[in-house]
């Protein structure tokens, strides 16, 4: 959840997609995603600064990555 707007943020790893959702959860956007950008995305967070963290499981790759994107507007 972040916090300063009551936006709800979930990580469809089958669908490829980032979806927003507003406070009643009603859908804002989708963001899709590509099995490149993120090999098995499974997990997102927020720092106290609103930047988002997707994490991705290894898939074919040797470990795991977290990518940090810069604060959502």
């Amino acid at each position: 959840k972040k916090v300063s707007t009551k936006e709800w943020f979930v990580v469809a790893s089958l669908e490829k997609s980032i979806v927003m959702l507003d406070s009643q959860f009603k859908v804002k956007e989708v963001v899709p995603f590509t099995r490149k950008d993120f090999e098995q995305a499974e997990g997102i967070a927020f720092d106290n600064q609103e930047n988002l963290f997707v994490s991705s499981e290894a898939g074919d790759a040797e470990s795991g990555m977290v990518y940090k994107m810069n604060k959502i507007k």
